[in-house]
């Protein structure tokens, strides 16, 4: 499995498109893509996959990648870790639930890395 997090416009898109296809085709493994364009809504039904619509704002949409501070008395902080874990228990039941396994050591390692790199930014400028 791979977990691809790019930035919008960020001008990879054929070749994520193409590498994703190939892979999926020749190795059978499988892909997560959280796309808010929704760009990869073709890609993701020609080779069998299934589209989950998360949409902001809506009743029955949530975004799993906000980051709201905690408060404790007074004091507000973002609490890093827990969001984190809470992507990566996201991720863990879309594979169970969707793909019929479980991620193994090396995917969670990497979501964990994925994930703190995207909030290291915020954990910085509260």
């Amino acid at each position: 499995m791979y977990l691809f997090v790019v930035q919008v416009d960020g001008g990879k898109s054929v070749a994520l498109k193409t590498l994703t296809a190939r892979n999926i085709v020749t190795t059978g493994c499988g892909a997560f893509f959280i796309d808010v364009e929704g760009e990869y809504t073709n890609l993701t039904r020609m080779l069998g996959g299934k589209v989950i619509k998360i949409r902001q704002g809506e009743n029955t949409g949530i975004n799993p990648f906000e980051l709201e501070p905690d408060v404790n008395g007074n004091s507000q902080f973002l609490n890093i870790l827990d969001k984190v874990a809470e992507i990566r228990a996201l991720l863990a039941t879309i594979c169970r639930n969707y793909m019929n396994r479980t991620l193994n050591g090396t995917e969670i390692t990497e979501i964990e890395i994925i994930v703190n790199e995207l909030y290291a930014e915020r954990r910085n400028h509260k």
